[in-house]
C-alpha cells in the first residue's frame, strides 16, 4: 500500500486489491474535491505533484484527471491548472442537509434540484479493497458487484456521482431503459 502525505486511512492507494490504480486516485480526489480540500481557488495539485503523492507516473494521474473532468468535477485548463468546477461545490453543505432531512431526494431539494436522473451505469465485478471487505462481511476473495454512476438535473448538470459495491451472491439488478 502506498499512502498519500497525509496518511489519512482511506485516502491512499492499494496496489492489488482489485481496483485500477487511477480510479482509485479519481475516488480520493473526488472525495478531497467533496470535503472542499482545494482552497478557495480550487486548484489542484499539478500532475507531477500527484503522481509524486501517489508513487504513479503522470499518465496514471493523467486517466484520474480526465475521469474527473468527464464526470464534470474538475475542469482541466491548458497551461493554468485543473480546477474544481463551480458545480462541484454546488451541495457543500449536503451532509449538513442530509442530517435534517429523509434522503438524497429531499436534501437535493433543499438546494433547488426538483427533479434528477440516471445520466449513465458502469457495472463490472471487481475484487474487493479491505475497507469493501470489511464492511460487506465478505472474505477479499469473493468478488464484489461494482456500480459507478452518474445522475443529472433537468438541465443535464451532474447532482450526484456514486460508487457503489454489492456482495454479488446477494443481489440482482435490474437496469430499464428511462428508469
Amino acid at each position: 500500500m502506498t499512502s498519500n502525505e497525509t496518511g489519512t486511512p482511506g485516502l491512499a492507494v492499494e496496489r492489488g486489491a482489485g481496483v485500477a490504480v487511477w480510479r482509485q486516485i479519481e475516488q480520493i480526489l473526488s472525495a478531497e474535491i467533496t470535503a472542499k480540500s482545494f482552497g478557495e481557488d480550487g486548484r489542484l495539485p499539478s500532475e507531477a505533484e500527484l503522481a509524486k503523492r501517489f508513487d504513479v507516473n503522470r499518465h496514471t494521474v493523467r486517466r484520474a484527471m480526465l475521469r474527473l473532468a468527464a464526470t464534470g468535477l474538475v475542469s482541466v485548463e491548458q497551461g493554468r491548472g485543473t480546477f474544481v468546477q463551480p458545480g462541484a461545490m454546488r451541495f457543500a453543505d449536503l451532509p449538513g442537509v442530509l442530517a435534517g432531512v429523509q434522503g438524497v431526494s429531499a436534501a437535493l431539494a433543499e438546494f433547488g434540484v426538483v427533479d434528477y436522473t440516471r445520466k449513465w451505469s458502469r457495472i463490472g465485478c471487481i475484487l474487493p479493497s479491505s475497507e469493501v471487505a470489511r464492511r460487506l462481511q465478505i472474505n477479499r476473495a469473493q468478488p464484489v458487484m461494482w456500480v459507478e454512476s452518474v445522475d443529472v438535473d433537468e438541465a443535464g448538470v451532474p447532482v450526484k456521482y456514486g460508487i457503489t459495491h454489492f456482495a454479488a451472491d446477494r443481489v440482482q439488478l435490474l437496469v430499464e431503459d428511462g428508469v
